[in-house]
């Protein structure tokens, strides 16, 4: 694998413009997608999944912001009418 093709996670983070936190957060609960090239404590993601964040954030048809795209549990609960958590 090419590792000019991966980013780290603050590099993702500077790219969408979220904090690093928000990155990690969103890579564990699955709405950014990511490999670990060097071990379970290496975190990488993909140029191409970003890429594609990045047009779907910035499309007209994207309903929220990036950084709260329901997704697992979270998009379950708001379907039930829950409340998110933060």
């Amino acid at each position: 694998m090419d590792k000019k093709l991966l980013l780290t996670p603050r590099e993702v983070a500077e790219s969408l413009g979220l904090s690093v936190h928000t990155v990690y957060k969103a890579i564990r609960d699955g709405r950014i997608p990511s490999v670990r090239p060097l071990g379970r404590r290496t975190v990488r993601v993909r140029v191409g999944d970003v890429v594609s964040l990045a047009q779907l954030a910035s499309s007209p048809t994207c309903p929220t912001d990036p950084r709260v795209l329901p997704s697992g549990q979270n998009a379950q609960r708001e379907e039930q009418g829950a409340p998110r958590r933060r």
